[in-house]
C-alpha cells in the first residue's frame, strides 16, 4: 500500500490566556492521499481552519500546536525550521483562503501579486516571472488574460478573484491545496465553475485537495472521503457515499437531515439542531455533543467516546458510544431513509 502524501496524527492546537485554554485543535488524525480530495466537514468554530492552519504552520499567537505529528511525504512539519517551512509552503502546500474579495491586495495588480509568489531562483528573469503568470491565468480560465494581468482586484468579480487566488495557489506546482470554504461570498453559478475548476486542476496537475467546507452539497460533488467535526474533534470519517448513505453518528445524520429535501415532502419544516456548539474552554463532561443530542444516553453525559471503526470496518469511524447497531439511534436513521430522510 501506498504511503499518504499527508498524515495528520494526534494533532492537538490550543489557545492559551490568562484564565483559560482553548481547545480549537483536539486529537484530529486522518490521512490524504495522492490525487485524493479529502473534506473536512462542520459548523462554525469547529477547527476546520485551525486544523489546515497547523498543517501549514500559519497558527498565530496566542494559539500553538501542543501535540500531535503532521507528516508530509515522511516528514514532520512540526519539526521544520521557519526557513524550511517557507520552502514548502506555497511551492508544495499552498492555501486558498475564505474570502476572494479581501484576500488580495487592492493596491497591487494581479500580475505583481502571482509574481510575488513564484520562485525566484527558478523563474529568474522579468520575461519569465511574466509569462509564467499569464500561463496561470490561462490555467483557471480567465479570458483576455494579457490585459487583466494589468488590473487590479476591484476591476474583478468575485468568481474572478477567486480565480486569481487559485492561479497564486498554484504557480509553483503544488502538491497539496487547502481550500479553506472556497465559495463563500459566491453565488450558486460562480460556485459551481469553482468547484468544477478545482476538479479539473486537481486532474490535470495531479495533486491532492483538503476542502473545508459547511456545505454538504460541495461534499457530494468534490470529495472522495470525508471526516466531520465537532468541537475539535472528528467525530465520523468515512468515504463520502457511506457518509451520505449511512451516517452513523447523530451529529452526522442531523445534518443530512437538515438538508432541503431529505425531510420527505417539501411541505415540511426542515428539522434544526437545537442548542449551540460548546464553549472549547470550557467542553462538558462527556461526549461535546450529548447535550444538544436527541440520542443520548447516561452514559454518553460521563464518557468521553473514541473514534473507532463502525462495527469492524476500519475505513468507517465514528466517535459515539451508541455506534453498534443495536440501539435507537440506528434505528431512527433507517426509519428516516424509509420516510426519504436521509439518502439524496
Amino acid at each position: 500500500m501506498n504511503t499518504p502524501l499527508l498524515e495528520v496524527k494526534d494533532l492537538q492546537t490550543y489557545f492559551f490566556s490568562k484564565h483559560e485554554t482553548v481547545k480549537a485543535v483536539d486529537g484530529v488524525s486522518f490521512t490524504v492521499n495522492e490525487q485524493e480530495t479529502f473534506g473536512l466537514v462542520g459548523e462554525s468554530g469547529c477547527g476546520k481552519s485551525m486544523t489546515c492552519r497547523s498543517i501549514l504552520g500559519l497558527v498565530k499567537s496566542p494559539g500553538r500546536v501542543v501535540g500531535g505529528e503532521i507528516l508530509y511525504k515522511g516528514d514532520d512539519l512540526l519539526h521544520k525550521s521557519k526557513r524550511e517551512m517557507q520552502a514548502i509552503r506555497g511551492r508544495e502546500i499552498g492555501m486558498i483562503f475564505q474570502e476572494p474579495m479581501t484576500a488580495l491586495n487592492p493596491l497591487l495588480k494581479v500580475k505583481d501579486q502571482i509574481i510575488d509568489a513564484l520562485d525566484k531562483s527558478i523563474y529568474n528573469t522579468a520575461e519569465k516571472r511574466y509569462n509564467h503568470a499569464l500561463e496561470m491565468l490561462k490555467l483557471v480560465g480567465i479570458p483576455s488574460p494579457e490585459s487583466r494581468l494589468e488590473e487590479y482586484p476591484h476591476q474583478f468579480s468575485g468568481g474572478m478573484r477567486q480565480r486569481v487566488m487559485i492561479a497564486i495557489a498554484l504557480c509553483s506546482g503544488l502538491k497539496l491545496l487547502l481550500a479553506d470554504e472556497p465559495t463563500t461570498a459566491l453565488d450558486v453559478t460562480i460556485q459551481d465553475q469553482v468547484m468544477k475548476l478545482i476538479n479539473r486542476l486537481r486532474d490535470q496537475l495531479k495533486m491532492s485537495v483538503i476542502l473545508i467546507t459547511h456545505d454538504l452539497g460541495v461534499v457530494a460533488q468534490m470529495c472522495d472521503r470525508v471526516a466531520v467535526m465537532y468541537a475539535g474533534q472528528i467525530v465520523e470519517m468515512t468515504d463520502t457515499r457511506t457518509l451520505f448513505h449511512m451516517p452513523r453518528h447523530p451529529y452526522t445524520y442531523a445534518l443530512m437531515s437538515s438538508l432541503p429535501g431529505a425531510a420527505g415532502s417539501s411541505q415540511k419544516r426542515l428539522p434544526t439542531i437545537e442548542g449551540a456548539p460548546p464553549n472549547l474552554a470550557n467542553l462538558p463532561e462527556g461526549c461535546p455533543f450529548a447535550p444538544r443530542c436527541r440520542f443520548a444516553q447516561d452514559i454518553c453525559r460521563k464518557e468521553k467516546p473514541e473514534l473507532l471503526p463502525y462495527e469492524g470496518d476500519v475505513a468507517h469511524l465514528v466517535r459515539c458510544h451508541i455506534r453498534d447497531g443495536r440501539t435507537q439511534f440506528v434505528g431512527a436513521t433507517a426509519k428516516g431513509k424509509q420516510e426519504g430522510g436521509a439518502e439524496q
